[in-house]
């Protein structure tokens, strides 16, 4: 064998050799680039999913407040007129009543500023009133009131239902 004929077989299998590198090369640039393109594909499904699992907190969320305010809404107090001894002893009047299907404790219905009355326990479907409360029920009630569930709640005469702290002591 010559020494051209060996640098030949020398030189064709260098020129085999670097086009097998290129050709790794663009196949590995190919899967790489592929690879890049499914990572983003994934990671617009991973953000959209995130963006569906904290869609439907906010809507349980949403349920659970509901669920948990269900019972207080359906309390409800207003300013009236009622015969305090006889029919015609007319006189301003607060009301309160339980139109939920459980009963609520500790009520206390107040008017005016810091003026209440102490009633108990009402039961489900049950009214009371507080006759001869005096002109300031005129200008609105509010009832205070602890749920089936024990959470303290005021509502108001004009519609305002608001959790109280459980550690607040409502006065007498």
């Amino acid at each position: 064998m010559s020494l051209a004929f060996a640098t030949w077989v020398g030189a064709v299998a260098t020129a085999l050799l670097a086009v097998g590198a290129g050709l790794t090369v663009y196949y590995a640039r190919k899967a790489f680039i592929a690879q890049s393109q499914q990572l983003r594909d994934q990671q617009e499904i991973n953000r959209l999913q995130v963006q569906e699992i904290r869609e439907s907190l906010a809507e349980r969320k949403q349920g659970r407040e509901q669920r948990r305010r269900a019972q207080a809404a359906q309390v409800i107090t207003w300013p009236g007129d009622a015969p305090l001894d006889n029919d015609e002893d007319i006189r301003t009047a607060a009301f309160v009543r339980n139109s939920s299907s459980q009963p609520v404790y500790d009520v206390r219905i107040g008017w005016g500023g810091d003026s209440q009355a102490s009633l108990g326990s009402l039961m489900p479907g049950d009214e009371h009133v507080v006759r001869g409360a005096g002109t300031s029920a005129a200008d609105g009630t509010h009832a205070e009131f602890r749920d089936a569930a024990g959470v303290r709640w005021r509502t108001t005469s004009a519609g305002k239902l608001t959790e109280l702290p459980a550690d607040q002591s409502v006065p007498t």
